[in-house]
């Protein structure tokens, strides 16, 4: 009997809303309230009379929609199980079927009289807005009339001014032509030329062209000659500058030198022989400047040396005479340096903190260049200096303490000796 009070299509729809979206239903004696789930969830009541109720917008203005035939639908479903307290009274179905069709019919009215209000206002604002269109058309032509104006004056302008520089062009160009026939005309020592007319000038010029052409070559040998005098001149001056400056740095090298010397000699451990005529040298005294093995050996040794090695190896003369060759001496740069050659190979010196032990250590370990001499390793007393820097330092009096003849072939020294004394008979400085 309800279904009288919903048109087709909601029945339709209320059956998906009855078969999927009802949250909860609560049936008492006097009215059915339920949740419907959908675009929100909304709330429906339903009495004994038939009045409904749903919270959705077609509910509130229709009074009828299709979550409340959907509940309407879900409660037959339910009564066709089980008997149930509550039933409807439709004896007044008649009136509530003609208040829905009278609020439907009002709605649709209101709609109709809103969409007409709607249309109206609609018109006017298309009229509104084809005034406003019109009234920003006919400013765009003002606005485009005006900057068609302004681009004419600004073109007029710029004519104008193109017309003047020109006529400034021309006047600088003739200004130049006639100061240009003044130059020439001025080497013949003419008087006035201020006075005549361009044209007057041309024709001087035309008629003395032979002899401004003789001044010209005239002036121009008499330029070139003073350029010729006055670079020879510069030029000699910078060669006096550049020799002076020469002089002034070779003499400040000089002095730099001599003071670096000097600074260096103040370091140096003076060599006084006693009243045996021996000299005893220690270790850890600077005793020569670095330069070649030979001034080292001059300078403490008071001799020449012989058979300087290129390994660092040399017997200075006094030594050879006293001790018949059982000391040499050996010269060397301690540390990452890498000392070349002795024989062809590579070799490196590292002295220990203890200052009491040397090791030598060949880089190419090519035994097979060393001779049977070198083999026999009879350089056994070694007086070492290590240079430091431009000076030589002594650092006593070392020997073989074992070899490694394995890769790489490496040589032990050990300190026996941190003084020798041995006898100069005389002194080379």
């Amino acid at each position: 009997m309800w279904k009288t009070l919903f048109d087709g299509w909601t029945i339709e729809k209320g059956k998906e809303i009855r078969d999927s979206c009802i949250a909860y239903m609560d049936i008492d004696d006097a009215e059915i309230k339920a949740q419907v789930i959908g675009t929100n969830n909304y709330d429906v009541k339903i009495d004994k009379y038939l009045n409904m109720s749903c919270s959705c917008p077609q509910g509130l203005y229709l009074g009828r929609c299709k979550h409340l035939a959907g509940v309407l639908l879900k409660y037959d479903e339910i009564s066709l199980e089980c008997d149930s307290v509550f039933n409807f009274d439709y004896s007044r179905q008649e009136e509530r079927l003609t208040e829905l069709t009278e609020k439907e019919t009002a709605y649709k009215e209101q709609q109709s009289e809103y969409w007409r209000q709607r249309t109206v206002e609609r018109e006017k604002e298309k009229q509104e807005r084809a005034r406003i269109r019109e009234e920003i058309n006919t400013e765009r032509k003002k606005k485009r009339a005006e900057e068609a104006r302004l681009k004419k004056e600004f073109r007029d302008a710029v004519i104008e001014e193109e017309r003047q520089r020109r006529q400034e062009i021309a006047k600088a160009e003739e200004f130049e032509r006639r100061r240009k026939l003044i130059d020439k005309l001025s080497l013949l020592d003419i008087q006035n030329l201020e006075h005549y007319t361009t044209e007057q000038l041309k024709a001087m010029r035309k008629e003395m062209q032979p002899q401004i052409t003789a001044k010209r070559i005239e002036n121009e040998k008499a330029r070139k000659a003073q350029a010729v005098a006055t670079r020879e001149e510069q030029k000699r001056i910078e060669e006096e500058m550049c020799r002076k400056r020469w002089v002034e740095e070779q003499e400040n090298i000089r002095l730099r030198h001599e003071a670096e010397i000097k600074k260096l000699e103040s370091k140096l451990t003076p060599l006084i022989p006693n009243e045996k005529n021996e000299v005893t040298i220690h270790a850890g005294e600077y005793l020569s400047l670095f330069n070649r093995p030979t001034d080292l050996c001059k300078k403490v040794f008071g001799c020449y040396c012989n058979a300087v090695c290129s390994s660092g190896f040399f017997i200075p003369m006094t030594l050879l005479g006293q001790y018949k060759g059982k000391y040499c001496v050996w010269y060397t740069q301690f540390g990452e340096h890498t000392n070349r050659y002795h024989y062809g190979q590579l070799w490196t010196d590292f002295m220990n903190k203890e200052k009491d032990q040397i090791i030598r250590t060949y880089n190419s370990n090519q035994m097979d260049i060393l001779t049977s001499k070198d083999k026999e390793w009879s350089e056994t007393l070694l007086l070492v200096f290590g240079r430091e820097g431009r000076l030589y330092k002594f650092f006593g009096v070392f020997e073989i303490e074992w070899i490694n003849d394995k890769n790489p072939l490496t040589i032990t020294y050990k300190k026996i000796a941190d003084s020798f004394t041995y006898k100069m008979k005389r002194l080379l400085y």
